[in-house]
């Protein structure tokens, strides 16, 4: 029996899987025995893929690609156990009245508006299931704030809740956790 049908994960969709830490956590659940879907828009990182996966190339911030996604996924794996939102794309770091606002527009778009199309898709054939997870992969820069602000453009902690799920382990081993460091923010583990 393989890990991913011990953890009852068998379909994965990750967007944005063609490089990067997209790439690394459809390499993960595939090594699970998970069938793996990815997609990107990046044509030559999709064909860098392996074979074994579902790749297809689709805007996460074009409606009508995503929902044409999900029909294609849904007509041939019948469901999803595993969304990974994980497109997005950095803004330029400025002061707010130095941003051009298509390109503010544009990162808003895929980032945000990416991760609550892939929802969108994923969420009516989990609820039919009765089940399934959804990974929303963020950058640090939110966390931690970046090097031209000195940080000050973090979040605050408590506006990121960062416990892991139980369905992380099929990504990160053991042996990682002690690299997480959680915090106490008004008595929720962060």
């Amino acid at each position: 029996m393989s890990e991913a049908s011990m953890i009852g994960v068998s379909r994965v969709l990750v967007t944005a899987g063609g490089s990067g830490i997209g790439f690394a956590i459809a390499c993960a659940f595939a090594a699970t025995g998970a069938r793996v879907w990815v997609t990107d828009i990046d044509e030559a990182a999709l064909a860098q893929c392996p074979t074994a996966w579902r790749r297809d190339r689709v805007d996460v911030a074009d409606p009508a690609a995503m929902r044409a996604l999900f029909g294609r996924l849904e007509a041939e794996w019948g469901g999803l156990d595993v969304l990974c939102a994980n497109a997005g794309i950095s803004g330029r770091t400025a002061l707010l009245e130095d941003q051009d606002y298509a390109a503010f527009k544009e990162c808003l778009d895929v980032t945000l508006g990416g991760a609550v199309l892939a929802a969108q898709g994923a969420l009516p054939m989990m609820k039919r299931a009765g089940r399934g997870c959804i990974i929303f992969t963020g950058s640090t820069s939110g966390q931690f704030g970046t090097r031209l602000m000195g940080g000050k453009d973090a979040a605050s902690p408590r506006y990121i809740f960062t416990r892991l799920a139980p369905i992380t382990r099929a990504i990160f081993h053991p042996d990682d956790d002690a690299l997480l460091e959680y915090l106490d923010d008004d008595g929720q583990s962060i």
